[in-house]
């Protein structure tokens, strides 16, 4: 009797141990799983490889290194619709600066991009009559405060 006692104590010791394997091996698999996705959030989605492949695959941006031509001389698509958007840029970061009040940096802004773009009128998509009227605006406005300074009365 002691010895089939202890084939059953055996057994049930090997069968607790053997009902324990496989969900020990699941709940490890999860954590694993967990683990996985939980680093896959922590990276930003610009850094995760599908993405890094498609960056690595595109030729880098075409940048404008000359001034544009003038205006009798035809440009191509991608020319014409890269100084537009520079153009568009420009007047955008000027502008900001004028909301915003600073109107030294917005004049400066203004300034460059007049002299940057003398060609891109208004088929361009360009405002450049705004630009002017804005940058006189702004000199009056400069003159206004700069002698209003001198006299000592506060804005």
């Amino acid at each position: 009797m002691g010895r089939i006692e202890e084939n059953r104590v055996g057994r049930r010791a090997r069968r607790s141990f053997v009902g324990y394997r496989r969900p020990i091996f699941i709940l490890g698999l999860m954590i694993v799983s967990l683990l996985v996705i939980f680093s896959g959030l922590l990276v930003p989605p610009q850094q995760r490889w599908p993405n890094v492949l498609k960056r690595t695959a595109q030729p880098p941006p075409k940048r404008i290194t000359h001034r544009p031509p003038p205006p009798g001389q035809k440009l191509d698509p991608e020319e014409k619709k890269a100084l537009e958007e520079a153009a568009d840029a420009q007047y955008r970061l000027a502008e900001y600066y004028y909301q915003k009040g600073d109107l030294e940096r917005a004049r400066e802004e203004y300034v460059k991009l007049i002299d940057n773009f003398p060609y891109l009128e208004l088929d361009y998509g360009f405002r450049r009559d705004e630009a002017w009227a804005r940058l006189k605006e702004i000199n009056k406005m400069l003159a206004a405060e700069k002698e209003a300074a001198t006299r000592g009365v506060p804005k």
